[in-house]
């Protein structure tokens, strides 16, 4: 009913699922009507948001702190602020400064984890 009422984008194929607290549910899909949305729920709450990210590629996503990150299937992360919709690419470096790059990664919430052959990182995205 909340998505009727807020004309949101019909689902024409979902890429990404995060639920980054047990009231706080974040999509992003496709949809021939507006490209690539991002689509935010709130539990027993009238509230709901959505924003257009064109970015395409996309299999994971993560949240932060007025910020959404979109991991493509070509190892980038494109963040996207939700106030001014500016995107910025970013890379994740270790504790030396060698640029990470991951076979797989998944997050949850605002933590995304980067597996790579030998290791796994836990990048905690609400800082940025």
């Amino acid at each position: 009913m909340l998505v009727e009422q807020r004309n949101f984008p019909p689902i024409d194929h979902c890429h990404a699922v995060n639920i980054s607290d047990s009231n706080d549910v974040w999509l992003y899909y496709y949809s021939a009507d507006a490209k690539y949305p991002i689509v935010q729920l709130k539990k027993n709450s009238n509230t709901a948001c959505w924003w257009e990210s064109n970015v395409s590629r996309g299999e994971n996503l993560v949240v932060g702190h007025n910020m959404v990150f979109v991991l493509t299937n070509e190892g980038d992360i494109v963040g996207i602020n939700l106030e001014n919709k500016q995107h910025k690419e970013y890379t994740a470096y270790d504790t030396q400064g060698n640029e990470l790059t991951f076979d797989y990664y998944f997050g949850r919430g605002s933590i995304l984890y980067g597996v790579s052959k030998n290791s796994i990182y836990k990048l905690n995205l609400e800082k940025l």
